[in-house]
């Protein structure tokens, strides 16, 4: 049998319509939302709302109330709703009330455009939404207050070149070779369309991976330049720099200023396949004694004693802490693989692959590429 979990809490409070406590469960309990036969057979599948809402108590005391989104052709979206504050929700240029929303009918949200996001009104001017509140749009984006300017988070698929909001032709943007944005803040400053700043940039030049508070990509020119950088060598070694250039046309950083760096401050990085280490773990660790979540499923194989965690994986592993797209859990074998993530102890030590196996019966590691 094969048994899809969605979701998991540390303990469960059964009470009645009068809030008196009937039974009060300390023990994990998950909730489930698909079962199914080894053949394929569907015994169960649950039925999700569009909108679901959880109280939450907040560290100063305070309840507030997180709000979850999902259309049946969307992604999860989720808002903080703290006390004063609102939800609303835009759809193809309707404003609809939190309470509306709640009975929108199965076949309206059926058919809701897979075009979505949400924002708070401090951002997207829509009227009747407050600086405070969080709006959820539909189908056209709205649009963005003049104050916010043009600041955007850049996300991995982006390059130098579409990162832009003025593209330059491809024989004139000469950092597109070698340079890619995997994720930063677009920063004002410069209205010429071949100059990007960039604000908290992670950028990779040559497969290298650098981290700098500020970055100015000079496009037309070839240049980079990157302040208060961590760079991460192919061999595992970190450097710390106030201050780096980068030319393309000789397709090396041509100036840097080294900061001295504390090496017990820095973090040991392993990366790339063909690494093998010791891992610090317990004679007595245990794949049940694990803490994980997955924002997408939880599918949990009791025959062959296996479970799998797909979409922002987590799985704390004693003192280490493992992330990943997809995290696979097999008990039999005492062994967990992350995919496309990494793995992290509070001694700054970080192996990051495509592929991590852990071997819990010997504490061991091994990185892999995905394709042999």
């Amino acid at each position: 049998m094969l048994i899809t979990l969605s979701g998991r809490v540390d303990g469960l409070k059964v009470m009645d319509v009068k809030g008196r406590i009937l039974k009060d469960l300390y023990t994990p309990c998950y909730t489930i939302s698909k079962l199914k036969t080894i053949k394929g057979d569907v015994l169960y599948q649950a039925q999700y709302s569009f909108i679901q809402t959880e109280s939450i108590k907040l560290a100063g005391g305070d309840m507030a109330s997180m709000i979850y989104v999902k259309s049946p052709k969307g992604k999860k979206m989720n808002a903080l709703l703290e006390k004063g504050m609102s939800a609303k929700f835009l759809i193809n240029k309707n404003l609809y009330t939190l309470d509306q929303a709640k009975k929108f009918v199965s076949g309206f949200t059926q058919n809701l455009s897979v075009k979505q996001g949400v924002g708070r009104g401090n951002y997207y001017d829509v009227k009747g939404v407050g600086v405070d509140d969080y709006v959820f749009w539909f189908g056209e984006e709205p649009a963005i207050l003049p104050n916010v300017g043009k600041s955007k988070v850049a996300s991995s698929k982006y390059t130098t070149k579409s990162i832009s909001s003025e593209a330059l032709g491809s024989n004139e943007d000469k950092l597109v070779p070698y340079v890619k944005v995997i994720s930063a803040v677009r920063a004002d400053g410069s209205s010429k369309p071949d100059i990007i700043n960039l604000d908290d940039a992670v950028l990779t030049v040559n497969g290298v991976k650098l981290e700098a508070s500020k970055a100015l990509l000079d496009r037309r020119g070839g240049k980079v330049t990157a302040k208060d950088v961590t760079i991460y060598l192919r061999n595992g070694e970190v450097k710390k720099y106030s201050l780096v250039n980068y030319d393309a046309s000789k397709n090396k950083f041509v100036n840097y200023e080294y900061v001295v760096p504390n090496d017990n401050m820095l973090p040991k990085v392993v990366l790339g396949p063909g690494k093998v280490g010791d891992l610090e773990l317990s004679k007595d660790v245990s794949i049940s004694k694990m803490r994980y979540q997955a924002s997408d499923s939880v599918i949990v194989n009791t025959v062959l004693e296996s479970m799998l965690l797909s979409g922002k994986a987590e799985l704390d592993i004693e003192k280490y802490k493992a992330k990943g797209k997809v995290i696979h859990l097999d008990n039999l074998n005492k062994m967990v693989t992350i995919y496309l993530g990494y793995v992290k102890d509070e001694n700054n030590l970080k192996i990051e692959a495509e592929v991590i196996e852990i071997d819990l019966k010997n504490n061991r590691y091994i990185t892999k590429n995905y394709f042999r």
